[in-house]
């Protein structure tokens, strides 16, 4: 698997545990999720998962959970702004690809909150 997959990975379920303040796996906080959508987009055969138009929408879900969650916090009004600007372009992206800087972008905004980030 390619670095940048794997960081992408990473990243996602980082700012999905931060958000929901949980564990690997709930909310829809496992790498494996976002890494398998982004490897299929890649060209790799992963066949036997479900359709990528269902997986990018599940994770386009997951992660709209993660910023609701986050924007109830208190959060300062430019934090707040970021986060909102990010969840409107998640929401309109058409491939995995396209969220990859988005994540990235958004965990550093987060940074603060990087506490609740799984301990390995």
């Amino acid at each position: 698997m390619k670095e940048h997959i794997l960081i992408a990975g990473m990243n996602y379920e980082a700012f999905i545990c931060r958000a929901h303040k949980c564990d690997y796996g709930r909310l829809g906080a496992k790498s494996d999720y976002f890494t398998n959508l982004l490897e299929i987009e890649d060209g790799r055969d992963l066949s036997f998962l479900s359709s990528p138009k269902k997986q990018l929408e599940a994770i386009k879900k997951y992660l709209d959970k993660a910023f609701t969650a986050f924007l109830k916090r208190k959060l300062t009004q430019e934090e707040k702004q970021s986060l909102v600007h990010l969840q409107g372009q998640i929401n309109s992206v058409k491939f995995a690809k396209e969220i990859i800087p988005l994540v990235s972008q958004a965990v550093e905004i987060t940074q603060r909150f990087k506490e609740y980030d799984l301990q390995i």
